[in-house]
């Protein structure tokens, strides 16, 4: 149980230490061409800067949640393949910490990714300054 623990400590920490904050992609049309990258990622930030001043910031990541689910799932497959070789237990207890991993992991991926109201608030933002955001990266 101690190697669970430490596993999930270190996924937390080079999650956390990896994250970066999505931004968008901009189609590189007339206003981008004409202004060049470094005005557009400046007018992409006053956009998330007001976007967060009217409301309409948010994140949906759950890493508590989805690193629960994942210990959920994976001790479930765990017991099952562990049942098929007469170590139930040892399986759960595999299947839980890899699957508390995988949780993490993808939510703490996702924790920084804008919500789709800001993006559409972005989006929107900076068309009306003419650029055109293609994605999110």
């Amino acid at each position: 149980m101690k190697a669970c623990a430490l596993i999930l400590v270190c996924a937390w920490l080079s999650v956390g230490c990896s994250a970066r904050v999505p931004t968008p992609v901009f189609y590189p049309n007339g206003t981008y061409q004409a202004l060049g990258p470094a005005a557009a990622e400046q007018a992409a930030e006053e956009c998330r800067s007001r976007a967060q001043a009217h409301g309409a910031a948010g994140h949906q990541a759950n890493p508590v949640g989805s690193a629960a689910g994942g210990a959920l799932a994976g001790a479930a497959i765990g017991a099952a393949a562990g049942s098929v070789f007469g170590e139930a237990g040892k399986g759960a207890e595999a299947g839980a910490a890899s699957g508390a991993v995988r949780g993490l992991l993808g939510s703490m991926r996702e924790a920084n990714r804008p919500d789709s109201v800001e993006q559409a608030f972005v989006r929107r933002c900076l068309a009306e300054q003419g650029y055109e955001v293609i994605g999110w990266r």
